[in-house]
């Protein structure tokens, strides 16, 4: 969050941020769990790149970044077999 708020007037921003995305009342989203709170944080940010191109390509970046495995058939694709390059 940027400097222009103190950590109450961040937590709060967010409180309302979530309530607008779930159409909860503010009050119902301060009394969530923690974690739930987190998810609906992360669903929120994830909608809300959506929206525009520039989102949709951060979504897309992160979802690769996610990949924990190479796709092994596309890396040798794109470069050759092993063999050819040693």
């Amino acid at each position: 969050m940027s400097s222009l708020f103190n950590d109450d007037e961040a937590i709060a921003w967010e409180c309302i941020k979530i309530a607008q995305f779930t159409n909860m009342s503010y009050l119902e989203v301060k009394a969530l769990p923690f974690d739930e709170f987190i998810m609906l944080k992360r669903l929120a940010q994830i909608e809300g790149h959506t929206k525009s191109e520039q989102g949709m390509e951060i979504l897309k970046d992160n979802i690769r970044y996610m990949c924990t495995s190479p796709d092994v058939d596309k890396l040798r694709e794109k470069y050759g077999k092993e063999e050819e390059h040693v």
